[in-house]
């Protein structure tokens, strides 16, 4: 009951967001945009998502081949459910579905490990491209203190993953007793990864950096099909830090807190703001179109499968 309540609520700051930035920007305005978009660039903008979609699904491939070898099919299928359900759930922690979905092939302990650690490097390069953003754009005062605010959680974060005795607090204080040894092979996992598999996070590292160029020249291209013209690594940074704030899990799946951030940069470095919402919401729209012909397929599948 809680839990409804709880996600009820992050719905309804979604819809308030949303809402409130269409009121400010005026609806008339965003359709007149949108209206004006070229339709040649969909099949691009389609393109371009479904590309990054498969690099993040054989960048985190990449670390499972360490720990078990799942077949590709098996693997990008179940990767998908996990993707489609982060954006459901709040703070990205969707994606953490995928240790569920495989089980049978690798502790959940494990792979969860894999998903943190593939996670923490992606949070590495938007962290210091976001800060990067951060500075450039916004007054100084406030760049240091946000900038200041995420160093914090960057060492908390890892003193709580990598400090002998933060782990043993967390294993002894904070997880049920039930749940403690799995959580140990979790943390023997990351050992594992960071002792033995330097290449592996090494080229996954470099693939990340392929992955957030391309999501940052989908908006380019989206911006040129309405008719704007916007540098890419501007672009990077502002998604960069947009892709930040949409884990703090305040909305679900970060809808009306990344169209608001995304608008409020665009417009601190002079693109129009009402063609910057309708970016937003056309890349919206497109990845729930992407997640629902997702679910189609494998719901379609999941039916086949149980009438043989």
């Amino acid at each position: 009951m809680n839990k409804n309540i709880t996600n009820i609520g992050r719905l309804t700051i979604s819809v308030l967001l949303v809402i409130g930035l269409i009121y400010i920007v005026g609806l008339e305005k965003i359709i007149s945009t949108i209206s004006k978009f070229n339709i040649f660039f969909i099949p691009i903008v389609f393109f371009l998502m479904f590309v990054t979609l498969a690099l993040s699904g054989f960048n985190l491939k990449l670390l499972f081949n360490a720990k078990s070898q799942i077949k590709n099919k098996e693997f990008f299928k179940d990767f998908c459910s996990s993707w489609a359900t982060g954006f459901i759930v709040p703070g990205k922690i969707g994606e953490f579905y995928l240790g569920y979905l495989l089980r049978k092939k690798l502790s959940i302990a494990s792979s969860s490990a894999i998903i943190l650690l593939d996670k923490l490097i992606t949070l590495l390069i938007i962290s210091i491209l976001g800060i990067l953003s951060l500075i450039l754009f916004l007054e100084q005062e406030i760049a240091i203190l946000m900038s200041g605010f995420l160093l914090l959680l960057w060492i908390i974060g890892l003193l709580a993953l990598f400090l002998p005795t933060w782990r043993q607090l967390i294993l002894t204080k904070i997880i049920p007793k039930k749940y403690a040894q799995s959580f140990t092979g979790f943390f023997d996992t990351l050992k594992y990864f960071l002792k033995f598999e330097k290449k592996r996070i090494f080229l996954n590292f470099l693939l990340t950096l392929v992955k957030i160029a391309l999501q940052g020249y989908t908006f380019v291209i989206i911006f040129e099909g309405l008719g704007v013209q916007s540098q890419l690594f501007e672009i990077i940074l502002i998604t960069s830090a947009v892709t930040i704030l949409s884990f703090i899990p305040i909305t679900s799946g970060g809808i009306g807190l990344k169209e608001g951030a995304f608008a409020f940069l665009a417009l601190k470095i002079g693109l129009p703001i009402d063609a910057a919402v309708s970016n937003t919401l056309i890349s919206t729209v497109i990845n729930y179109i992407i997640v629902g012909l997702l679910a189609i397929i494998f719901l379609d599948r999941n039916i086949k499968n149980k009438l043989k």
